[in-house]
Parts: structure tokens; C-alpha cells; sequence
């Protein structure tokens, strides 16, 4: 007798369950055989498939199964797990809504969704899914595992705290849970409830595998407790369960590399690379150490496989670089660096072994102590000739930006790196010796002239001129320190060179050394006269103190309503120093003011939050003959840095100057006591205005965005307190050059013949100095200030008769930094989307305006661009593209206040941090990878509806 078909279809299934895939497909065939169109065979005949890994044939047998059978609930929920487990996330959301429409109350099946939703990236999806799971079975162990998951993905710490200590009590030996609770408490400091989590995931775990990264895990607390030895213990300990475990070996290099012992951490980084030979982090780590201990060579040979695995970064930054013609120092060190990692790129010496690769060198840069350069003797081997030499290039030019822009001990650091890159240039050994002598380091400055000194000495070209600085500056570091007589023997040599015929031609054809004989020569004579004598922290307060407080004060704190203060709590003890913008505690404070809906994949929400504005005194006082010095700009890099209003009894007023690193609210460290101006040897030239002279200038105040933000704002100040624009006879701004300038102030009646450009006119004196107070901190545009821009510019600017789009890109093509490194895939993928391509700097400020305000999505990198969302309609999209390593807050403030909608994609970033230091040596300017899957994602977010609507 044969058997029935249902009860093949069981034997099949049964030898399925126990791994019998002969028998099974066997059973299978003789089904088939007797009915070809049995569409229960052919989901069994799926999953036969299935279990061997033949993917497209199980989704072509489910397939089947549903063209037979089209609610075969089965089929379409094993469809959707191949497809799931495929990549195939889009049919598969869809068999898992046709499956779950066919029987709504498989509980199972709403978590499988999830899981899909998980995987692809969508956590807000997978959250529905598992909510939808737990509204079934309120008891769903693993629902709540991967609920607390998905809200640690969004950030939303407490509640996946919360959810896994759910868990626990739902199924107390669920050691997962412990170890994910675990993370979470040490992501939030609370190490000693992680070490409890942790330690109860040991006892509950039986798998070894498991056990070893437990161990790594309390290694990391013991390492942020600073239990060095304890945290060396755990790791060794993961490595005695699985002597296999990068993770354990890279984090025992990373901890060995903050103690300095560098030898000891290349060797397990080294370890690491043997076991992943494509871990682009363990080659980082690894020349990072390396070049700490002096070997370049091997150093370079880490960051070529770096390059070799992931190259676009360093070819999308030397491309940049090579379109640009600027010869500035920066441009210069930028295309210096670009020749350098082609260089590197392209390198075919074998690397030299680490015996040959040099000595370590010391780090120690105190005053009275050694200076970090190498020895004339400890040149070492050197392969690739010209990758030094572009290095040495690259340090040198940065470290000639940093000392231009008064950042002496930053260009010690590049000087003394160059100088361990080519170790016999007496140059760097110059530019060092100044640098040092310049910010006071004698001892240090006295070393580096003597090795210069002694280089010249063995040198076969001689270099009077060379000899002569070095004379000089000896002379002048050991007269400061008192060595009397022995200055002397250097300054009677300098003068034995002045009486040579060609002393003239030698200063004269060399600026650097003609400045340093004049500070010598003038030395004597030179008195600070205009250098303010001493601050005073209130403007109001000085002038009560001459009694013109009534008269010359207008309070307009009224604008701004109260303070919001709740999140700017100082702390009572005062850091060395100002960190500014960057900041990291500041920031921390500043980013606790915005929430933000963490989307997956690099995306962000803003969510509204309560009023953030944070206002600082608003008024404007008029300081009779009083003086302004502001820096002024002389390239794209070297912008004006600061700003200091000074009185005619020689007392800076601090709230009224500013200078980089601005502080953020609430700093605690800023002391205007250090303010750029007490550093200067004497100010420019002073020019004597007549009248009544107004100071609008701001740091960087040739930039589109602070131009709108921190400069024109203060003429609305100007315009409450009373005082009426044709009663001034100077407007005192940075400059009138670009057209945004000249437009704006146009626009508001502000004539050209009034306009006192600060980058002619650096320091001043007026009859009558009139300060408005500055708008708010730096960057952070006030309601009232919001307010007052659409007031000035939007009325003029609609119903132009031009048609605008609705959606637009704004491209940073043309801009010296924070460049889109792949701008042409994103342009082109972004074109089937309706987003146009727009260069603001071809459009006029009434044009910009415009554009924005009929708008609907606005997408772009961060930057002055984005400042025009002031004139946007509320309900206006804002996508926001950052670097990894720069995220600001500027334009969420704008967009909280007008209702914008407003989101954040992340780019990718790179992630060899010592090749990624010398691209970018301030996150600010770092360019940005964007990553078209998250793009798509996000785009899919605005404009797609969700399955559940």
C-alpha cells in the first residue's frame, strides 16, 4: 500500500529535522512525482534548499509553493526569512506583511520582522515590531533582548537599561542580557554596576568563546578606572580562552600605548595584524606606536597597507588638493602632505627593518629639560628618499602656519617632527630655536641652536647668514637667562659679521633674519605703550566708574527676554585652559540643550526641544576715544582671530573683545587675563578717527555665516538703543569686498562712503567708539536676532516671479575645506530623487534668500550655506551632512526656533588617525565621505511611507 502524500510530506520533514537530506529529497521527488503541482512539496522542497545554503533555489521552490497556493502563510513567512537572511529586505517586509495579514496573531512572526527591520538599519520599524510582538506575549524573553538592543542603537540609554533589567528578572541566567547591560552601564560611566553586569555574565555563561570577551569587557573597566595592572590581568585572561582574540590584543596595545611603552604595544598590534591581515585599525595602531618610537620606515610600511585597504579618502583629499593653486603656508603644507601619500602610495622600497629604522627619540619638552629632536648621528635608514623628503615638507610648512598664527607650542611639535624626519637641515633647526625662544622655552631654545651651531661647523657649504641667526639668538637667549659674558662672545661675533661687505644683501635678501636683527637692534627702545594695562570685565562697570554710565550705556537685555541657565553649570574649578569651541566638556553641555532621534545608519532626528537660548548681556555703550584692534584676515585660513576694545585709561573691556578659541556658554576656564593682545610686542600703527565711529566686527568676519550671524545682528542692537544710522559716521566692519557684504548693508541704508573696513584699519581711536554688545556667543544665533533677519531680508526677497526648486543640494565644490569627497556619486544619485545642484556663490544674497524660503528639502554639508535655513518656511526638511569628528550645533539652534525639521547624517570617516592629523589638523576642516547606502536610507525616511500607515 502507498503511502498517502501528507504522510511523505512528514517523512520528508522528520528527515529534514534530523539532518537525513538524502532520504529527505528522495521523499521529495517520489511527491512530485505523483503530484507536480503540490504546493506544500515545494515549501519542503524550500527548505531542503534552505538548509544547504542554495539560496536562490529555496526562494525559487517558496515561490512556487505561493503561485500554487496564494495564501500559503508558510511559504510566505520562510520566503522572508531566506530573503531576510539574503539582504533582500524590501521583498522580504513585504512576505512577512502578506503572511502576517494572512494570520495576524503569529506572535513569532511580528519578531522575525523585526529582526528584519533590525538588520537592515530601520530600528524605529524594528521597535514597532517587537512592540507589536510583546502586545501578543507580554512574557517574549527575546522581545525585550531585542528591544533594549534597538533603543541602545537610538541612544536611548535608560530605556534599554530598563528593558534588560526586564529581562533578568523574566529569565534571571540569560547571560546576553548581563553583558549588553554591562556595556551600557560602562557607555555612561557607572563602572562598578558594569563589573557587577559582567561578573554575573561569567557565572551564567557556559560558552567559552563568550567567557573571553567578558574578560575583555572588565578589562575596559578596570583601564577607565585606571587599574592598569588589573586590566592587563583581564585581557590575558580572555587571550588564555581564545589566544585567538584580536579585540584582547588590541586593546592590551592600546593601553600599553598610554603608558609609553610603545616596543610592547607594535607587538600586539602585530599579533593583530597576523590574525586580520586587513584590519585597517591594528596597521593604524601599529604605525602610531611606531612612530613614536622613531621607526618611520616600518611606520610608512603600516600606513601603505592602510591606504592599500581603503583608499579613497587619501585619493579623494589629493585630489582636492591638486586643483588648488593657493601658495600660502597652509596650501603649500597641504599639497606637500597630497605628495606625500602619493608618494607613499606609491612606494616600491622594501621597508627597512626595525634594528635599522632608527632610535627611540625623547618627549620630553619641558623648559629646563631635553628638546625631542634627534641627534646629527641618529639619521638612520631612510628607503624612500622622496617620501621624506615631502614629509619634511609637510612639517614644516604646518609648523611655519602655526607659528604665523601665534600657535607656538603646535608648531614646536611639527617642528620637531620635521627635524626627525630630516635630521641634518639646519632650517628646521632655526625655525625651532625661534619658535622656542618665542614662547619662552629657553633652556630648550639654547639646545636646538647649539645642534644647529654644530651642524654648520661639520657642514661643507658654509652659510654666514645661517651662522649669523644662530650667533644672534645665542646671544639673546643666554642675555635673558643672565649669562652675561658669554652673550657677549656671541654678540661680538654677530657685529664682526655686520662689518662684512655683503651684510646688507645677506639681511636684506632674508626677511626672517632682517626681523629678528630689528627686535635685537630696537630692542631698547621698543615700549608697550598701547598694550592695555589691565581688564575690566564689565563695560558698565567702567563706565560708572567715569560716571557716563546714564549717558553713554543703553541696557537692551529686554530683547532677549530671560536667561536660560539651567544647563550651564559652571564647575567651581578652573582648567589651565580655554579649550573654546572645541572644547569637549563645553560641548557635552551645549549638545544636552538638543535631543535627537538616533534613525540608524548614521542618522539623526532633531525633536523639539524646550527654549535653548542662551543669551549673554545685550547693550551698547559708547566709550569716548576709545580704540578697537582687530586682526585682520589675510587668507582663507588666517581670519580675524581677535578682537579687543580698549579704553582711553588703557584697560581692555572683556565682554565686549573676543578672540579664538572663543568660549562656548557656561565655560568655566576662559581667562580673558590671556587675551591675543597682552602677547603682542606692540600694535599696529594707530589711525585716529574723527566722529563717531561704530564696531561691527567679528571673529571671522569674512565668512558668510558669521557675518550674518555674530556682524549684522548688533546694527538691530544698534537700531533699539536710539541711536539713528545717519547720526554715525563711520560703520566699522572686517571689509566691503565681498558681495554679501556689499549687499546686505545696502539693503539696510548703511551708504559706502560710511563703511571703515577693520582689514585696512586694524587699530583705531574715535572720538566717540560706539560697542554694541555682541549678539549672543559665538555662532549662536538669538530668537531676536532670528527674527530680525527675516524681517530685514524676506519681505524683499518673495514673489520674484522666478521659479525655485523645491528640493536642493548645496555643494561645497569650490570651498578650501570640509569638501564632499565623492560629490559626483552623490549628485548623481541624487538626481532621480528631484534634488538640483546649486552653487550659492553664483547666486546674489536676494537670489540666496529666495531660493530657500520656497524650499521644501535642503540638503548639504555643514557649513555657511546652511546659514540661509534662517529664511526658511517652518516644516522645511534640513539634512545635515557631518564629519565623524565634527559635529556643531550652530544650525540646530535655527531650526528649533523656526520648526524646521532637521536631520544629521554622518559620513564616514577615516580611520588611520596619524594620516588623518596631517590631512586635517583641525577637525573643522575635515572633508566628508558620504556613504549612499545611509544616504538611501534617509531618503527612503522622508519620502517613503512606513508599512504600518
Amino acid at each position: 500500500m502507498n503511502p498517502s502524500i501528507e504522510d511523505l510530506i512528514q517523512s520528508a520533514i522528520t528527515d529534514l529535522d534530523v539532518g537525513n537530506l538524502r532520504e529527505a529529497d528522495q521523499t521529495i521527488s517520489r511527491i512530485l512525482a505523483r503530484d507536480p503541482d503540490h504546493a506544500q512539496t515545494y515549501k519542503v522542497l524550500g527548505d531542503w534548499y534552505e538548509v544547504q545554503g542554495l539560496f536562490p533555489e529555496a526562494i525559487s521552490a517558496y515561490k512556487q509553493a505561493i503561485k500554487l497556493q496564494p495564501d500559503f502563510v508558510e511559504a510566505y513567512a520562510y520566503l522572508a526569512q531566506v530573503l531576510r537572511n539574503t539582504g533582500e529586505f524590501d521583498p522580504a517586509f513585504f512576505c512577512y506583511k502578506k503572511a502576517l495579514n494572512l494570520r495576524p496573531t503569529w506572535t513569532e512572526l511580528y519578531f522575525q520582522w523585526g529582526q528584519a527591520y533590525y538588520w537592515s538599519g530601520d530600528i524605529p520599524k524594528a521597535i514597532r515590531c517587537y512592540q507589536k510582538t510583546l502586545e501578543q506575549n507580554p512574557n517574549h524573553v527575546n522581545s525585550y533582548f531585542t528591544l533594549a538592543m534597538a533603543y541602545g542603537q537610538l541612544g536611548d540609554t535608560k530605556r534599554a537599561i530598563a528593558l534588560y533589567q526586564r529581562v533578568i528578572h523574566l529569565q534571571p541566567d540569560f547571560a546576553n542580557a548581563y553583558n549588553n547591560l554591562g556595556c551600557l552601564l560602562f557607555g555612561i560611566n557607572d563602572y562598578d554596576g558594569a563589573l557587577e553586569a559582567w561578573e554575573k555574565s561569567l557565572i551564567y555563561n557556559d560558552n567559552e568563546i563568550e567567557k573571553s570577551l567578558i574578560y575583555n569587557n572588565i578589562g575596559q573597566v578596570f583601564n577607565a578606572q585606571g587599574r592598569i595592572k588589573e586590566a592587563i590581568k583581564s585581557y590575558h585572561q580572555a587571550l588564555n580562552i581564545k589566544d585567538d582574540f584580536p579585540l584582547a590584543y588590541t586593546n592590551l596595545g592600546k593601553i600599553l600605548q598610554q603608558q609609553n611603552q610603545h616596543k610592547n604595544a607594535v607587538s600586539y598590534f602585530e599579533k593583530v595584524i597576523e590574525l586580520e591581515p586587513e584590519n585597517i585599525f591594528a596597521y593604524t595602531d601599529c604605525g602610531a606606536s611606531l612612530l613614536n618610537l622613531g621607526r618611520l620606515d616600518a611606520a610608512f610600511s603600516c600606513f601603505k597597507k592602510v591606504i592599500e585597504l581603503e583608499p579613497k579618502f587619501v585619493e579623494g583629499y589629493c585630489q582636492g588638493v591638486q586643483k588648488r593653486s593657493e601658495l600660502d603656508e597652509l596650501s603649500l603644507a597641504r599639497k606637500s602632505c597630497a605628495d606625500f601619500l602619493i608618494a607613499l602610495e606609491q612606494d616600491d622600497t622594501p621597508p627597512t627593518p626595525p634594528c635599522q629604522a632608527g632610535a627611540d627619540t625623547s618627549n620630553s619638552d619641558e623648559q629646563g629639560g631635553k628638546v625631542s629632536v634627534p641627534h646629527p648621528d641618529q639619521g638612520g635608514a631612510r628607503g624612500g628618499k622622496t617620501v621624506y623628503e615631502h614629509l619634511y615638507q609637510t612639517y614644516l610648512h604646518l609648523g611655519n602656519t602655526l607659528t604665523i598664527y601665534g600657535k607656538f607650542d603646535q608648531a614646536i611639535g611639527y617642528y620637531q617632527k620635521a627635524a626627525q624626519t630630516q635630521p641634518y637641515f639646519v632650517e628646521i633647526y632655526l625655525k625651532l630655536g625661534n619658535c622656542l625662544f618665542k614662547n619662552q622655552q629657553l633652556n630648550a631654545a639654547l639646545t636646538v641652536y647649539q645642534i644647529a651651531l654644530n651642524l654648520l661647523k661639520k657642514s661643507s657649504i658654509f652659510s654666514p647668514i645661517q651662522l649669523l641667526e644662530v650667533n644672534l639668538q645665542l646671544g639673546r637667549i643666554l642675555e635673558k637667562q643672565g649669562y652675561w659674558e658669554s652673550a657677549a662672545d656671541y654678540y661680538s661675533k654677530v657685529l664682526q659679521t655686520q662689518q662684512e661687505k655683503e651684510f646688507n644683501s645677506w639681511v636684506n635678501d632674508h626677511p626672517s633674519i632682517l626681523t629678528l636683527w630689528q627686535e635685537w637692534a630696537n630692542a631698547p627702545y621698543i615700549q608697550r605703550t598701547d598694550i592695555p594695562e589691565g581688564v575690566c570685565d564689565s563695560t558698565l562697570t567702567w563706565l560708572k566708574n567715569n560716571n557716563l554710565q546714564d549717558s553713554h550705556y543703553c541696557n537692551l537685555s529686554g530683547l532677549c527676554g530671560s536667561q536660560n541657565l539651567e544647563n550651564w553649570k559652571q564647575t567651581p574649578s578652573k582648567p589651565n585652559q580655554c579649550g573654546g569651541l572645541d572644547c569637549e566638556i563645553c560641548l557635552k553641555n551645549v549638545f544636552k540643550c538638543f535631543h535627537w532621534q538616533n534613525l540608524g545608519q548614521g542618522i539623526q532626528k532633531g525633536l523639539t526641544s524646550k527654549n535653548n537660548a542662551v543669551s549673554t548681556p545685550l547693550f551698547v555703550a559708547i566709550i569716548p576715544n576709545g580704540r578697537a584692534w582687530i586682526v585682520p584676515q589675510e587668507n582663507y585660513w588666517l581670519v580675524c582671530r581677535a578682537i579687543a576694545i580698549i579704553t582711553p585709561d588703557n584697560q581692555l573691556l572683556a565682554d565686549v573683545s573676543r578672540e579664538y578659541p572663543a568660549p562656548l556658554p557656561g565655560c568655566p576656564s576662559y581667562d580673558p587675563q590671556q587675551h591675543q593682545v597682552f602677547q603682542q610686542s606692540e600694535l599696529p600703527p594707530l589711525e585716529t578717527i574723527e566722529g563717531r565711529v561704530v564696531v561691527l566686527s567679528g571673529l571671522s568676519g569674512n565668512v558668510y555665516f558669521h557675518w550674518m550671524v555674530d556682524i549684522l545682528p548688533r546694527l538691530e542692537l544698534l537700531r533699539q538703543s536710539g541711536i539713528k544710522f545717519d547720526q554715525i559716521d563711520w560703520f566699522l566692519v572686517n571689509s566691503y569686498q565681498a558681495p554679501f557684504q556689499r549687499e546686505t548693508l545696502t539693503r539696510l541704508g548703511i551708504p559706502e562712503f560710511k563703511i571703515l573696513e577693520s582689514d585696512q584699519f586694524p587699530h583705531i581711536q574715535a572720538q566717540q567708539l560706539i560697542v554694541p554688545s555682541f549678539a549672543g556667543h559665538t555662532g549662536w544665533l538669538q530668537p531676536w536676532a532670528i527674527d530680525t533677519l527675516r524681517r530685514w531680508f524676506l519681505p524683499k526677497s518673495s514673489n520674484s516671479g522666478k521659479n525655485y526648486p523645491e528640493r536642493i543640494y548645496i555643494s561645497r565644490g569650490d570651498a578650501s575645506y570640509r569638501r564632499v569627497l565623492n560629490e559626483d556619486e552623490v549628485i548623481q544619485f541624487l538626481r532621480p530623487w528631484g534634488f538640483v545642484t546649486v552653487q550659492l556663490e553664483t547666486l546674489s544674497f536676494t537670489e540666496q534668500v529666495a531660493l530657500f524660503a520656497e524650499a521644501k528639502v535642503i540638503m548639504g554639508a555643514h557649513g555657511s550655506g546652511l546659514t540661509n535655513i534662517v529664511f526658511c518656511q517652518p516644516g522645511t526638511k534640513i539634512i545635515e551632512w557631518m564629519s565623524p569628528h565634527y559635529n556643531r550645533h550652530y544650525y540646530w539652534v535655527i531650526s528649533q526656533y523656526l520648526g524646521l525639521e532637521h536631520y544629521c547624517l554622518t559620513g564616514d570617516g577615516f580611520a588611520c588617525y596619524p594620516l588623518r592629523g596631517l590631512m586635517y589638523q583641525n577637525p573643522l576642516t575635515e572633508d566628508i565621505w558620504l556613504n549612499l547606502v545611509s544616504l538611501k536610507r534617509l531618503l527612503e525616511i522622508l519620502f517613503v511611507r512606513s508599512p504600518w500607515k
